[in-house]
């Protein structure tokens, strides 16, 4: 997957390989721009119908997921 394309996505869950720590630093990692706007890694996504619904960054995932399976 190299970042351009979500709505036809049909999968339910993608764990996206971001690149090494050197590749994700740089401002011109690809998921770091549109559609994506990472931030922050790791970073779940929920999409519905191609768009993105919610998101969770990396500091809170601990104490959110389970709230974030249910939405």
């Amino acid at each position: 997957m190299d970042g351009s394309s979500v709505k036809d996505l049909a999968y339910s869950k993608v764990i996206v390989y971001v690149g090494d720590r050197p590749a994700w630093k740089t401002p011109l990692n690809v998921f770091r721009a549109d559609p994506w706007k990472l931030t922050d890694i790791p970073t779940i996504i929920k999409l519905r119908d191609g768009v993105e619904e919610s998101r969770l960054v990396e500091k809170d995932i601990a104490g959110g997921l389970a709230a974030f399976i249910k939405e």
